[in-house]
């Protein structure tokens, strides 16, 4: 029918909008003009076999696990939600486990895109207090983000290269709170940085340098 194909349009609008391909297609999406929300329904193909969380083989699916919802970067002031039934994997090595959703990071509730946005506005922003005004989430949601963001952040940090490095300590907040700090003095960036100014948290330091 007319309607149907008009779906159908829509649907594919925003599967083009966010980047999901095979196997995952937005099923329809649903326009809330009073709440100003958008919820874009997205699946696996029935048909197509899921990757292992693990290896990252492919296997046949064991079942969905329950829906969950992330929200995404808004479309013309709307926010924007994505809701999904994630298939779980039936691996022969790992046994079962929740597919990855390739918008999102496993365990946030917000997708990548949207979350590389926030750091931006939290970059930008006076406080986290005003990050959270300005992305409409709640402090925790703000933190959460910027949480994650370090994580990532550590993990691609190296050490290659690395020939001249400074301590310091610094004050912050009221009061007499410091911590202790390690940088690449070439590279012009933070290494790690610990609670405290003393003796053990230089050592702490050190410590972090293979």
């Amino acid at each position: 029918t007319e309607r149907s194909a008009a779906e159908a349009a829509v649907a594919a609008h925003y599967g083009l909008l966010l980047g999901i391909g095979s196997p995952w297609r937005v099923r329809k999406a649903d326009l809330n003009l009073l709440a100003h929300k958008v919820e874009i329904e997205v699946e696996h193909e029935p048909d197509e076999l899921v990757a292992c969380p693990q290896c990252g083989g492919k296997c046949p699916r064991h079942d969905h696990a329950p829906e969950r919802t992330w929200r995404h970067l808004d479309v013309m002031q709307f926010t924007t939600l994505i809701r999904a039934k994630v298939p779980r994997a039936n691996c022969p090595e790992h046994g079962v486990g929740t597919v990855r959703a390739p918008w999102a990071e496993p365990g946030s509730r917000f997708t990548l895109l949207f979350e590389a946005f926030a750091v931006q506005v939290i970059q930008a922003s006076r406080s986290l207090t005003q990050a959270a005004e300005l992305l409409r989430l709640d402090w925790d949601g703000v933190q959460r983000v910027l949480d994650r963001a370090v994580a990532r952040g550590l993990a691609r940090r190296s050490t290659e290269g690395l020939r001249y490095v400074g301590l310091d300590e610094k004050s912050f907040g009221r009061g007499q709170n410091y911590v202790s700090l390690m940088t690449d003095l070439k590279g012009q960036r933070v290494l790690e940085v610990v609670e405290g100014r003393d003796t053990e948290q230089a050592r702490q330091l050190w410590e972090n340098l293979p």
